[in-house]
């Protein structure tokens, strides 16, 4: 072999090694350049600290911030930390009433008593009532309620509940309110009942309610349901009536004292004998009755007699 034959073949190996690493070296890039790539896309982008940047509105105003604390509405429960000595939860200012209505708040232990009182349209008091604050041991605030009946009133009135004796004026709660009489009102009637009391107390009854029509005279209406006696169901649970049979109210009112005076026929005094029995008529009469808190005390005759009425 002449020496151009030997130049030649080893220019031409030279050549082709030169080649192999070119390729081998452009092959180790391209793999770093997409492992690097994949590397990258495989992690959690770390996010970029922004400036804290506000918006202002400059279209239209804002609203004002809220009031420090909220302002007392009528009926919400008391706030102890409010130093108020007296507060009147219900009913609300301007609310329209009908008999019998609830009047209820809180007011200071020390105080002792509250006076509840409804002034009519000539500035004259209605009615009037004095209740002791009731609290547990410890507590500051005793809670008082009052449910009022039928007061022969119609139209605007108010109501003001103050602490008895005390001069403080926050100690002095009013609301404008305006009676309305309802077409019907439930009621309580008080009968005997042996499943209840086993041991047969003849003064002990217990309460069932009625409706009853409210357009005449609510301590009429309400002992003429009682005359009726217990429904069926009711007598099933063991009420029964102590009153005889076809009684009738010969009238039924009260005076300026809360004396009501019940008068009824011959029928309540006929044919009635034993302590017991007479005992439970005038538990009835007297408990159903004195339901309304304007009655204090219950008068009952037969055809105008007092005296000698329901004699064992």
């Amino acid at each position: 072999m002449d020496r151009s034959q030997t130049v030649s073949k080893y220019g031409t190996m030279g050549t082709q090694e030169i080649m192999k690493k070119l390729i081998f070296i452009i092959i180790l890039v391209v793999v770093a350049v997409l492992g690097f790539r994949f590397g990258r896309s495989s992690l959690s982008p770390i996010p970029l600290q922004q400036e804290d940047t506000r918006t202002v509105n400059t279209s239209y105003p804002l609203p004002p911030p809220p009031p420090e604390s909220e302002p007392y509405v009528p009926g919400t429960p008391i706030n102890a930390e409010a130093g108020l000595p007296i507060l009147l939860e219900t009913p609300v200012d301007g609310v329209v009433v009908s008999p019998p209505f609830e009047v209820s708040g809180r007011a200071l232990v020390d105080q002792g008593q509250v006076t509840i009182a409804i002034i009519g349209a000539d500035n004259k008091e209605v009615f009037s009532r004095r209740l002791s604050v009731a609290a547990p041991a410890g507590e500051e605030y005793g809670r008082f309620a009052l449910m009022i009946g039928d007061l022969g009133q119609v139209g605007d009135l108010i109501l003001r509940v103050s602490l008895s004796g005390s001069d403080d004026p926050e100690a002095v709660q009013t609301r404008r309110i305006s009676f309305a009489q309802p077409d019907t009102v439930e009621v309580q009637l008080y009968f005997s009942n042996q499943q209840l009391d086993p041991w047969v107390d003849c003064n002990k009854v217990f309460s069932v309610k009625r409706t009853v029509s409210s357009r005449s005279n609510i301590f009429r209406a309400t002992l003429e349901a009682l005359l009726a006696g217990p429904t069926e169901d009711e007598a099933t649970y063991g009420y029964v009536s102590s009153l005889p049979a076809n009684v009738k109210i010969k009238s039924v009112g009260a005076d300026a004292a809360g004396i009501v005076t019940a008068d009824f026929d011959r029928n309540l005094d006929r044919g009635v004998g034993g302590s017991c029995r007479v005992g439970a008529i005038r538990a009835q009469i007297e408990a159903t009755l004195k339901q309304f808190p304007e009655v204090k005390s219950v008068i009952i005759s037969v055809e105008g007699e007092k005296e000698d009425v329901l004699q064992p």
